[in-house]
């Protein structure tokens, strides 16, 4: 498992990496050199990088959630303000970034996507802003990880503790959680496999 995070105000906006983009890219994040675009340039350099195909001829395919992929290649990508994530492995993964904010929705969106034990144990130390953030993009990789919506992440069962992410009905995944940026938090869920 590899992950790449990328502060994007350290990058040039790349404008001129937009003859890596297909046509429908080119469409699709029109003229104007932003985020999503240098995201998704990154992005395809990095497939070719690993496939030795041209970024050019690389046409991204998605689920029925929206989750981008490449036939043979496992890969996950989270964007959230300046940030940028791209998670790669020998197996499904998925990655989740969120920068830190105030809100005062932490327990009604806590209800939304923790189990029923991490929740009691969420509400009994009064709805920390740390716990809510680090749950919730361990709720997001794990969802993105099964191509899934975060609102399926009660599918997906966890306790969070303060040295691992315990797995409640999948013993095959791994979760790590990281710090991509001071004010950031970050998971990654993939898939356990055999070293080779």
């Amino acid at each position: 498992m590899e992950y790449l995070c990328y502060n994007l105000d350290k990058l040039p906006l790349m404008g001129e990496g937009e003859h890596l983009l297909t046509e429908a890219e080119s469409e699709r994040y029109g003229n104007r050199p932003t985020y999503a675009k240098t995201a998704r340039i990154l992005l395809k350099q990095e497939l070719e990088r690993r496939t030795g195909i041209p970024a050019q001829r690389i046409e991204l395919r998605y689920n029925e959630h929206g989750k981008p992929y490449y036939p043979g290649i496992f890969f996950n990508i989270s964007h959230s303000a300046n940030m940028l994530c791209m998670a790669f492995h020998q197996a499904d993964i998925g990655v989740d970034i969120q920068k830190k904010r105030p809100s005062a929705r932490r327990e009604e969106l806590a209800k939304r996507i923790m189990c029923e034990e991490q929740l009691r144990a969420f509400i009994n130390q009064g709805c920390p802003e740390e716990a809510f953030f680090e749950c919730w993009c361990i709720a997001e990789a794990l969802v993105k990880h099964a191509g899934a919506t975060i609102w399926q992440a009660p599918d997906f069962p966890f306790i969070l503790h303060p040295t691992h992410v315990e797995l409640l009905r999948d013993n095959t995944l791994t979760v790590e959680r990281f710090r991509p940026a001071s004010d950031f938090y970050g998971a990654v869920a993939y898939t356990n496999t055999a070293c080779t």
